[in-house]
Parts: C-alpha cells; sequence; structure tokens
C-alpha cells in the first residue's frame, strides 16, 4: 500500500479562512491588504458581530438599509469624507463579489450584491464645534450612561490629545510614560491613519483619573492590557444620546471626533497661534487644520470693519469699581477665560509665596 502525504492545513469552511485567502490575493499590494483588513474589521465592529475569526456565514446577511446605516456612520460620526467613505465601501464589496465567486449566494442565501450602492460625489466635510460648556455638559452626563467612567475618561483624553477614535481605543497602559521633570505624562502611540509617531502630554490628574477605570468591577475580566473597553457603535450611540439630552441639532454636525478639534480650538483661542493648534492635531499641513478643525463661526462684530471704527474708553478699568471688576472677569468665555484664570493663580501663588 502506498503511504498517503502528510498534509497539516486549516479548516477552509470557515468565513474567516475565506476572507484570508481574498486578502492573500498575490495581486494585492501589503498596503492594500492591510487597508482591506481595516475596512472590514470597522464594517463587523459596527455591526455589532464578533471577531472576523468567528464569523458564521449567518453573520453575512445584510439589506441596503443597513449599508446606508453604515455608510450615514462613516460620514457623520467616523467624520470620513465621501472620498474615504466610498473606499470603505468598495473594500466590502470587493469582499462580497468574492464571496460570490465562491458561490455564498446559491450556498449560503446571501445577498452577494448588497453593497452594490451608488457612490457618493467628493466634498470636503468640517467638523460640529463644541463650546466648553457643551463640552462639560457632555462629561457630566455621560456618567449615567452603561459604563459611564469610562466613557467620561475617554472623551476627557479625547479632548486633551486629540487622537482620533480608532488611535484612543487601541491604547494600552504601556501607551503612558512619566516625566517627572515636566511633571505630566506623555501618551506615546502611532496614529493609524496616518501611521505617524505621536506624544501628546496629559496632566497627572488626568492620568489618575484614568486609574480609576482599573477599579471598575466589570473591567477585572479584560486581560489584554487596553485602557478602553467600547466599540464604535458603542461611541456613535453615546454621541446620539448626549446630541438628545442637549437638544444639538444635526445640522452642527457635532460627533465624536468634535473632541478631537476641541483642543485645537482651545489652543487658537487661548493663544492665538495656528501652528500650535496644528501641532496639537499632528497635521503637517497648517492648511488641513483651518480648512477642516477650526471653528470658522463669523462673528462680525469681530471684524476690522466694525472694531476698528469702535470708539474705546482706555481708561474704562479704572472707572470701573470692584464689584464691577469681579462680574467682567467671571463673564468672560472660552480661551480668555482660561487665560485669565491661568494668569489669576499665578499671581496668587506668587503672592503666596510657592
Amino acid at each position: 500500500m502506498s503511504a498517503q502525504p502528510n498534509v497539516i492545513g486549516f479548516n477552509s469552511d470557515t468565513v474567516y479562512s475565506d476572507i484570508l485567502t481574498f486578502i492573500n490575493d498575490e495581486r494585492f499590494s501589503e498596503g492594500t491588504r492591510i487597508g482591506y483588513m481595516h475596512d472590514i474589521k470597522l464594517f463587523f465592529s459596527f455591526m455589532n458581530k464578533p471577531s472576523i475569526e468567528q464569523l458564521t456565514h449567518n453573520d453575512l446577511h445584510y439589506e441596503n438599509k443597513d449599508i446606508i446605516r453604515y455608510r450615514n456612520f462613516l460620514i457623520n460620526d467616523k467624520q470620513h469624507s465621501n472620498a474615504t467613505s466610498n473606499r470603505k465601501l468598495a473594500s466590502l464589496q470587493s469582499l462580497y463579489s468574492f464571496f460570490k465567486r465562491n458561490r455564498y449566494d446559491t450556498k449560503h442565501g446571501i445577498d452577494t450584491e448588497v453593497f452594490q450602492i451608488d457612490k457618493l460625489k467628493n466634498k470636503s466635510k468640517s467638523y460640529g464645534y463644541l463650546t466648553p460648556e457643551e463640552l462639560q455638559a457632555m462629561l457630566q452626563l455621560v456618567l449615567n450612561q452603561v459604563k459611564g467612567y469610562e466613557k467620561y475618561c475617554l472623551i476627557r483624553l479625547a479632548t486633551t490629545t486629540s487622537l482620533r477614535e480608532d488611535t484612543l481605543l487601541n491604547l494600552t497602559w504601556d501607551n503612558f510614560e512619566k516625566n517627572d521633570q515636566q511633571n505630566c505624562y506623555f501618551v506615546n502611540t502611532v496614529e493609524k491613519k496616518t501611521d505617524k509617531e505621536v506624544s501628546q502630554p496629559i496632566s497627572v490628574n488626568l492620568y489618575n483619573e484614568l486609574l480609576e477605570i482599573k477599579k471598575l468591577g466589570y473591567f477585572q475580566r479584560y486581560k489584554d492590557n487596553k485602557i478602553f473597553h467600547v466599540t464604535t457603535k458603542t461611541i456613535w450611540e453615546m454621541m446620539s444620546t448626549l446630541k438628545k439630552e442637549l437638544n444639538i441639532n444635526d445640522k452642527r454636525k457635532i460627533v465624536f471626533h468634535s473632541f478631537r478639534s476641541y483642543g485645537a480650538n482651545f489652543i487658537l483661542e487661548t493663544t492665538g497661534d495656528l501652528v500650535a493648534a496644528s501641532n496639537q492635531l499632528n497635521h503637517s499641513n497648517i492648511q488641513t487644520t483651518y480648512q477642516h478643525y477650526i471653528n470658522k463661526t463669523k462673528d462680525v462684530q469681530k471684524s476690522a470693519g466694525l472694531l476698528l471704527d469702535e470708539q474705546i474708553d482706555q481708561d474704562a478699568f479704572n472707572k470701573l469699581t470692584f464689584e464691577e471688576i469681579k462680574l467682567l472677569l467671571n463673564d468672560t468665555k472660552n480661551g480668555l477665560r482660561s487665560q485669565l484664570l491661568r494668569e489669576a493663580t499665578r499671581i496668587i501663588k506668587i503672592r503666596e509665596g510657592f
């Protein structure tokens, strides 16, 4: 009797194995393979499916309305441009075309043409801007949600570091490095979208707030060393709830990405330094910062046409009473208020000998 060849392989009758076959097509470059895998994982994560390694054929059934809802998520919540959204959907369209060529439609009853939808026209999108008052209200309201404290910390870290959502969700405790000289911690990571190294400082106080997550009862079941354990869909639902509670109109385009732009706008309002705002966002091009992230709501009262013609009493401060000066200072907002409070704190410390 002739010996049979000893062939060891993996189960080739799973969805995951077929996805790997599709991804590893020799026609694709390494960059294309990475992009396809990221797009596939993002879609099934949004649809609340298990990890792609555990997908079954039953997890592949969708209708046109599901794809439209996912596309709306890419545009309105992930804040992708129309071109990027089209590309991400094209990745899934290619995957489902592969499924069709392998008779998924006849063998498993799957609509393999469900991703065949009209492309969006290319146009640039800007992000909605949050006021400091709205941010503080969101931080308080989110504590009432499931995993409220974890979401609170996620928003805090998003506004202070301006890191993108997918980068934040992949942070581990190893990404934090203490700097005793500057009395802060640095978040050292790589932005997935740009593949750029990023090092953003956060206060010791914020780092200690993050550590409190470890004390939460449900956190003990996680063994992956990650800080946050929420999905992209959970974040989308979080934002929808917060906007509804604060009566924020959808036309303002407030999304999770708005937290990323918040820090840059804060720096610009406080210092007037567009370069510093661009550095906060880790942009190589200042024009990108200005075009897509900076609040450009026009206040005509701040235009040269009115300001240069305005008659100002240069001795006005000296004519105010003490109570009027306090009222004036306490009524300031946004970056100016933060700048004045910071200077007031510095003066108090000097007076008290610190």
